[in-house]
């Protein structure tokens, strides 16, 4: 066993999501007020940048790069040919030795990362996952969009659900994400990642994305048709314009399975199985699906893991005002 080769360069500290279900669409944007203390650890961090990601100085040596807190993403470069596990789980690697690694909102405070290089030898070293204290929303929505149950909308509820299954079946190992990540669209982040949802005076899941919607000052109606762009590199793996949930939606592949999906778009302009770059058009801001009002929902995750799009981001965005 090795002493830590290791070299981390930490971007920030703050929060995501760990779960197997499927993510409840946003519900937003009621600008609803948040209960709840302020949250331990401050939420906008710096971004990861893959991007500028140093490769190794010496054959066993490990760099990574990002952000080590629930709903954090690490992107690592090793040597090529190692294997990586994270938690006993085998973590894809590239020909040139790159791959990224995810920590769900509930994450526990430590996890454990392996690495064997090519020559044999080994090492493990225990990450600190920083924790953070989750706050709650208040959102009040049609009853029929928040507890849909005619026969009609449980089977569209079916079909759209093998849709998406059927598209992250396709979630590939080439490696896209290393062009970064930049906002999607223009505006305010009414809703922030993780956060629990209380609708309709009911507890439900966590919100799995981040929100943006029009800015303050803006009309929320001027706010539709607002251009969508490709957050990085990668493939679409899915483009509907018509799910129950998330109206327009878009999923795209960015590599090793690390996947974006954005929704609630009023036109998208892709088709599945096209190469997108960073900064493509790929649709337009709407209020389609289980939403209350014109706005972008981004989801990112790593497996099954949703973590928190703002930590890949370098833009510090605003909070959109409440009651506006």
């Amino acid at each position: 066993m090795k002493t830590s080769a290791f070299l981390i360069s930490l971007a920030g500290l703050t929060a995501c999501a760990a779960t197997a279900a499927p993510p409840v669409p946003s519900l937003s944007p009621t600008r609803a007020e948040v209960v709840e203390p302020a949250p331990a650890v401050e939420e906008d961090a710096a971004a990861a940048e893959p991007t500028t990601l140093p490769e190794p100085s010496a054959p066993g040596q490990t760099v990574l790069d990002g952000t080590l807190s629930q709903g954090g993403l690490l992107f690592g470069r090793t040597a090529p040919g190692t294997e990586v596990r994270l938690d006993g789980q085998e973590v894809m690697v590239d020909s040139e030795g790159r791959f990224v690694i995810g920590f769900g909102r509930d994450h526990p405070e430590t996890a454990e990362l392996e690495v064997e290089y090519p020559d044999g030898e080994t090492e493990s070293r225990p990450l600190t996952i920083e924790p953070h204290e989750w706050l709650e929303s208040r959102i009040t929505v049609a009853e029929n969009k928040a507890n849909p149950s005619s026969p009609y909308d449980l089977d569209k509820i079916a079909a759209d659900k093998e849709l998406k299954d059927e598209a992250r079946a396709k979630l590939g190992a080439t490696v896209y994400w290393t062009s970064g990540f930049t906002w999607p669209a223009e505006g305010c982040v009414m809703s922030p990642f993780g956060y629990r949802r209380i609708i309709n005076g009911s507890p439900r899941r966590y919100h799995s994305g981040v929100d943006v919607a029009a800015p303050d000052g803006m009309n929320p109606t001027d706010y539709i048709g607002t251009p969508i762009y490709a957050p990085a590199d990668g493939v679409v793996t899915l483009a509907e314009p018509d799910m129950f949930f998330e109206g327009g939606l878009v999923l795209i592949d960015h590599g090793q399975l690390l996947e974006s999906a954005l929704m609630h778009m009023s036109e998208v302009l892709v088709q599945e199985g096209d190469y997108i770059n960073q900064g493509d058009l790929i649709g337009k801001v709407g209020k389609e699906g289980r939403a209350t009002g014109p706005h972008l929902h981004w989801s990112l995750k790593w497996r099954d893991r949703l973590v928190d799009p703002t930590f890949t981001v370098a833009e510090e965005r605003p909070r959109c005002t409440p009651g506006l």
